[in-house]
């Protein structure tokens, strides 16, 4: 076993499962399970995204060790594979 330093970032779990992440800030990041094309999900316009009831939740991730996570609803339906909003 090699001696490894701490990290002091977070590894986000079932990152097999993610299909659209985007950067919001230093250190933080959403993810989605449904991709979205739009321009409001591409970040070029604010607002809802025409595709919301399609597209599900962002979930907001902090990478830095010690900061919560918390979860966006970007939609009302849930998804068949995942069960999720």
């Amino acid at each position: 076993m090699r001696d490894k330093p701490e990290k002091e970032i977070e590894t986000i779990k079932g990152t097999r499962k993610v299909h659209s992440v985007r950067g919001v800030e230093t250190g933080v990041v959403k993810t989605s399970y449904l991709s979205c094309c739009c321009q409001v999900c591409l970040g070029g316009e604010k607002g809802n995204s025409p595709n919301e009831l399609n597209v599900g939740e962002w979930e907001t991730h902090r990478l830095f060790k010690g900061e919560k996570k918390s979860k966006e609803k970007q939609g009302g339906k849930k998804n068949k594979k995942t069960g999720k909003r």
